[in-house]
């Protein structure tokens, strides 16, 4: 559940067909989508070269903002940069931009020890850990947190950044040389955004909508 998901539920919908949605561990979708295993993946995933040399992308559907998780008895109260983390127990998804940069920004300089970031296949993983206190913080992008303080609750978010991996625009990604589907999924990604369906969806996520 969730923004992405009720997005490719909604561009199903205008292509008129089923969507059936796969729940897996984000660092094995693009090897996935590579190996046709799936046909498209919708994860909040950024647009980089990297990943653009393996997939194909679609039209951005919104720009990435992460956001800083924690339970709402929880002492912290505001995160304003990664810097500010150090002292706590940090939880983010692995193989994704968070990860990447606290290992390389925050890890490997010394700014937090290593036994105190953890990385999780999924999600829920880390939000269960964060509600049984095992981590203080949970990183996600503001999306998946917005959906988190909604259902199933429990949580606050305490702070918001731009995406840590500095590429902030988020796609769909398909197998290479799909045109054909890329281009449906943009014509549909595009009516989406275009006649405002895209925001109510943000609305109903609690995701601040951008700027025209």
């Amino acid at each position: 559940m969730g923004f992405d998901m009720d997005l490719i539920r909604e561009v199903g919908a205008r292509l008129g067909i089923n969507v059936e949605i796969q729940d897996m561990a984000f660092d094995s979708i693009i090897a996935s989508v590579e190996e046709r295993k799936i046909d498209c993946s919708i994860a909040g995933i950024q647009v980089t070269p990297e990943r653009a040399a393996k997939v194909d992308f679609t039209i951005p559907y919104k720009k990435i903002t992460d956001a800083y998780l924690v339970t709402e008895d929880s002492p912290i109260v505001e995160i304003n940069s990664p810097e500010e983390t150090a002292p706590y127990k940090v939880g983010c998804q692995s193989g994704g931009g968070v990860a990447n940069y606290m290992l390389t920004n925050m890890v490997e300089t010394g700014k937090m020890p290593a036994d105190q970031l953890f990385q999780y296949e999924r999600n829920d993983q880390a939000l269960l850990d964060l509600k049984i206190g095992r981590i203080d913080i949970f990183i996600t992008h503001l999306e998946s947190a917005a959906s988190y303080v909604i259902d199933p609750g429990g949580v606050k978010i305490v702070g918001q950044a731009p995406a840590f991996s500095g590429n902030t625009d988020m796609a769909i990604i398909v197998p290479k040389g799909e045109t054909v589907l890329v281009e449906k999924l943009n014509e549909a990604l595009q009516a989406i955004i275009d006649d405002g369906t895209r925001d109510e969806l943000m609305v109903t996520w609690n995701i601040p909508i951008p700027e025209k």
